[in-house]
């Protein structure tokens, strides 16, 4: 009885699993042993998973969240849990694509010339339908809100026609109201509105566990996943709205430049704060606290750029927006110091990561995870001098304590690699990447014309995708948010001209998707959204008991979170709460 309960246990799935029965008849009479490897595990050499004795079954358990390598061999020389020896002496290396709670039997035959067979004796499942279930029923109740609200609004202005001609006076009041509410939405970007709040939806979504898919999560290493065009956006979004703010001060409120950078400064300093308490808690130990982190990117990135756009004020006298307007270039030559200053941090991060032997044990130049990546050749030189810095700087007990790429690179957790993704030397590349935003809101802010806005903005994309697209295909800079690489801030930047381009033209041009709804409610409010589900992200409502046996349960969670937030949102915004830092 016990040996059938061990074995039913031992074939019991947990969430996106699949378990292969392995089978030693080959008649050498030899013990095999069983290796792994995942293929997005760049050049890493094969995992020790199992031995197997003559004639020995054994059931596995192993991830479908990543395509899977298997080998077998005859010999596991030292014990060794690594196999980086000749591939010669490997036999049946095969890689399979298998599916959530799959099951497979994996029969070794032959003598000395093993020959193997893989066999689907249950099919998984596709996880891709709750996504398209959530998906529908979002589609559902939109048009049904809408298809509602439009009819009610027909009655409504039935019922106003019926009653201007019993009370003529009454109708122009209620007309009124209506047109000083919409001159009141027409203060604000509504395109830039609807993508921040929906680059916040989608970072609620991420940060709670974006369903415990994760291939939305992200990316263990080099590469791109849905959750890592996120928070690019936000600081890309930061830098336009920076753009439009400063037009305000200057033109509008007639700021000094001093009081101008007092407030750069005050706003820096609250939002390097505030992610300060947010890494508290759960943990409030000074003595390890991280010190990186989301806010604290915002607030360094806001006061570098923020303080190089008052310099390009100084050198204008504060006539920076009506000076040089006959130039085709107006959005960018007036702004040479800022200009300078971006190029001496893209200098400094070239020079400090390419340039940089900081370590006798790892090459110049590294930009790994270490771990098994290249055949284990770099083990702890993980992050390269990124991480060095984070280390030397910050020390170790105050940096992120994980890493992302563990499943991959460091599967049995021995070699403690640790990498923070908002250390100190991806600031460089963060900063640029909110100027670009800024260069995107001096365009809207330059050319009144929307084709004019259009055209450039998609000229900077094709330009900045372009480049990301030369430096990935030559392998030169990969594409890492670990790092923020160069070619990952041209990736998301390129995204993002191209995502307000075509919001702005629906949105602002066209006026076909009426002020961005629903999308601008959070994007009114998008800090307050951000602080608040990073502090509620384990209390009722926002999170709760369900089943995790499948990606239904942890996806509904997470959406009714979002949801939740939303329609707080909504709240605010009708009464007119607005939370700015």
């Amino acid at each position: 009885m016990a040996d059938n309960e061990d074995t039913d246990d031992s074939r019991r799935l947990a969430l996106d699993e699949t378990l292969i029965v392995f089978t030693n008849n080959a008649s050498s009479g030899h013990k095999l042993f069983v290796w792994k490897q995942f293929t997005q595990c760049f050049k890493c050499p094969l995992v020790f998973w199992e031995q197997l004795e003559p004639k020995e079954t054994k059931p596995l358990k192993v991830t479908t969240n990543y395509e899977l390598r298997i080998a077998i061999t005859d010999q596991r020389p030292n014990d060794i849990n690594y196999w980086t020896l000749s591939e010669e002496s490997v036999f049946c290396q095969n890689s399979y694509s298998l599916l959530d709670q799959s099951k497979h039997v994996f029969t070794i035959n032959g003598g000395n010339d093993y020959k193997c067979q893989i066999q689907e004796t249950e099919s998984g499942r596709n996880n891709i339908w709750p996504i398209v279930g959530a998906v529908l029923i979002y589609v559902i109740a939109a048009v049904l809100f809408y298809g509602g609200r439009r009819l009610f609004y027909r009655w409504r202005e039935r019922q106003a026609a019926a009653l201007a001609v019993s009370s003529p006076n009454e109708s122009p009041i209620v007309e009124m109201r209506t047109e000083q509410k919409d001159d009141k939405r027409r203060k604000r970007l509504k395109s830039l509105d609807c993508f921040r709040g929906i680059t916040i939806l989608m970072m609620i979504f991420v940060n709670l566990g974006a369903g415990n898919y994760e291939n939305l999560d992200h990316a263990a290493w080099d590469g791109f996943n849905f959750a890592d065009i996120i928070f690019p956006w936000f600081i890309f979004i930061m830098g336009t709205t920076m753009a439009i703010s400063f037009k305000s001060i200057v033109i509008r409120q007639k700021q000094t430049v001093s009081k101008i950078y007092y407030n750069i400064v005050k706003r820096s300093f609250n939002l390097f704060v505030i992610g300060l308490m947010l890494n508290s808690k759960g943990s409030a130990d000074f003595r390890t606290l991280r010190i990186p982190g989301v806010l604290q990117r915002f607030g360094i990135t806001y006061l570098v750029v923020g303080s190089s756009h008052v310099l390009s004020l100084l050198v204008h006298k504060g006539e920076l927006f009506g000076a040089l307007r006959i130039h085709q270039l107006v959005d960018i030559i007036p702004f040479w110091p800022e200009w300078i200053v971006m190029s001496l941090m893209a200098v400094l991060h070239f020079a400090l990561t390419f340039g940089w032997q900081f370590s006798p044990i790892c090459p110049q130049g590294y930009i790994g995870p270490g771990g098994l990546y290249d055949n284990m050749t770099h083990v702890h030189c993980t992050g390269g001098v990124a991480a060095y810095i984070d280390k030397w700087v910050l020390g170790d007990k105050h940096i992120y304590g994980h890493f992302t790429g563990d499943r991959l690179y460091d599967p049995n957790h021995e070699f403690s690699l640790r990498h923070d993704p908002e250390g100190i030397l991806g600031t460089t590349t963060s900063i640029i990447l909110t100027f670009l935003g800024l260069q995107i809101g001096k365009i809207l802010i330059a050319y009144p014309n929307p084709k004019q806005r259009i055209s450039r903005w998609l000229v900077w994309g094709l330009l900045l995708g372009s480049l990301s697209a030369l430096f990935a295909a030559t392998e030169t800079i990969p594409i890492n948010k670990n790092l923020w690489s160069f070619s990952f801030i041209c990736l998301t930047s390129s995204a993002a001209c191209f995502a307000i381009s075509l919001l702005y033209y629906l949105i602002d041009v066209l006026q076909i998707w009426p002020n961005g709804q629903p999308f601008h409610y959070p994007g009114m409010n998008s800090i307050l959204l951000y602080i608040g589900h990073e502090i509620t992200a384990d209390m009722i409502p926002w999170s709760f008991n369900v089943d995790e046996s499948s990606h239904v349960g942890p996806l509904a969670r997470n959406l009714v979170a979002v949801t939740v937030w939303f329609v707080i949102s909504v709240v605010l915004a009708e009464k007119g709460f607005f939370l700015t830092i």
